[in-house]
């Protein structure tokens, strides 16, 4: 008889993708569609994109549901998230990836609000998602748990930017925190840490900002959403712990150190 292809392990499996309808986001969600997962595509106010993200991956095949999930509102996620679980099942991968709105000011014009905005989405938000999603996955010893972090958690920081560079801290400082906790109950929790993504999201910085971080790329290009969503479809099947994008061409992190759920260093190119 003929002998019948292995399935994947991601088939048949639910991956939510919060900040699903941005251009990261959309990115990460076609590449874990195409593996064969049933993605939910999280966003909050851009209901129309987020169906426009659903709508490409079903051209391709693939199975997606557009969820509206506003991590701003950190008293109603427990149930936003129970509500979702009762309706589509257990969710196997989370991608956390929504941002609030990109601020440039000096930091003596930073007001507490624009503090609170980013560290409540990034941090607070996406903390009381993981309380109701992982003690599910730890029960199921089966879990993926990526976060999008960026370099400026990993050299110099970009000046006129304090809130979004403390909340990407306040991201790492989670995931790492909850990596230690976590260990040994069949969960990877990755971080992603991309340079400057050519996005909507970064468009508005001045031009001259942008061509020194394309000067400073070993490919002489931005990060695109594609380069991001590669390392995350990777994640789903093996790894465990922290991947740089530093500057579109170059990773830290060995395989090794991810099976075991911490960082280290691999000089060499991610890709030619």
């Amino acid at each position: 008889p003929k002998t019948q292809p292995a399935r994947k392990e991601t088939a048949q499996r639910i991956a939510l993708v919060t900040g699903g309808s941005g251009g990261i986001g959309a990115a990460i969600c076609q590449v874990l569609a195409r593996a064969g997962m049933k993605v939910l595509v999280g966003y909050v106010q851009q209901a129309d994109q987020a169906e426009n993200v659903v709508k490409a991956l079903r051209a391709e095949d693939g199975e997606g549901e557009a969820v509206a999930l506003d991590l701003r509102d950190s008293a109603r996620i427990p149930n936003l998230a129970e509500g979702i679980l009762d309706r589509v099942g257990e969710i196997d991968t989370v991608v956390c990836g929504a941002m609030a709105t990109w601020r440039r000011k000096r930091f003596t014009d930073m007001t507490p609000e624009d503090f609170a905005a980013d560290f409540g989405l990034a941090v607070i938000g996406h903390a009381r998602l993981l309380q109701v999603l992982l003690p599910r996955m730890a029960a199921r010893k089966f879990g993926r748990v990526i976060g999008i972090a960026s370099s400026v958690v990993c050299g110099a920081p970009p000046a006129e930017q304090s809130s979004y560079v403390a909340a990407k801290y306040g991201l790492v400082g989670l995931f790492r925190a909850l990596a230690a906790e976590y260990s040994g109950a069949g969960i990877t929790i990755n971080l992603v840490s991309p340079s400057l993504v050519d996005t909507d999201f970064t468009r508005d910085l001045p031009e001259r900002v942008r061509k020194v971080m394309m000067l400073q790329s070993p490919l002489g290009r931005l990060c695109t959403p594609a380069d991001v969503a590669a390392v995350v479809e990777e994640d789903p099947l093996h790894l465990g712990g922290q991947v740089h994008l530093d500057r579109v061409g170059f990773r830290e992190a060995s395989e090794e150190a991810f099976r075991q759920g911490r960082g280290a260093v691999l000089d060499r190119p991610s890709h030619a």
